[in-house]
């Protein structure tokens, strides 16, 4: 196994850690490590943001990069008040706007993130705040086309008339939404 694999294991691993311990109180206390859940996650994302910023230095417009520091700013955010994790915080908001280049995405993401700091009554660390200027999206976004999405019209109509054999079918409700599933599913691959 390639040095990058053993990375990316380790951060969905971090990633099972963090959503596995973060219901549980913050302050609970582990015998083992001598640490509470709180402490444990933000090492976690320290280790993970640390990881990343490898990443981005080899593979600058890698998208998962992104996704998993969302993750830990997602984590982050409701423990602003604490000041340990201003540092982590910040250097995660860094990364992820580098991503913005690529996967323009993320300024959604930050978007969405200085949201719920506005609506939890936190401040943005100091630090922090030059990443969330001008995240405005310029260009404009193109809807999916439904045919992305959705099975044609006509496709749906002649699945729901016959049977997989050709034989006029007359199901009832649940025959029909497990035929638009199967349809729906089909299409997909």
């Amino acid at each position: 196994m390639s040095a990058t694999n053993i990375a990316v294991h380790r951060l969905h691993m971090a990633e099972a850690a963090v959503h596995v311990l973060q219901p549980l109180p913050s302050e609970l206390i582990f015998p083992c490590e001598g640490k509470s859940v709180k402490e444990i996650c933000i090492r976690y994302c320290q280790e993970d943001v640390k990881l990343m910023e490898s990443f981005l230095k080899i593979w600058p417009a890698e998208s998962f990069v992104g996704c998993e520091l969302y993750l830990v700013l997602a984590y982050l955010t409701p423990l602003l008040d604490d000041h340990s994790t201003h540092g982590i915080f910040t250097q995660a908001c860094a990364n992820i706007r580098l991503c913005t280049r690529n996967m323009h995405i993320y300024h959604l993401l930050l978007q969405g993130i200085q949201a719920i700091i506005w609506g939890l009554g936190k401040e943005i660390p100091t630090a922090a705040r030059r990443y969330f200027s001008d995240l405005r999206y310029t260009r404009d976004l193109n809807d999916i086309p439904l045919s992305i999405v959705l099975p044609r019209h006509h496709d749906i109509r002649n699945s729901l008339l016959e049977d997989e054999f050709g034989n006029s079918n007359e199901a009832g409700i649940s025959g029909l939404i497990a035929k638009y599933s199967a349809l729906s599913m089909k299409h997909w691959t």
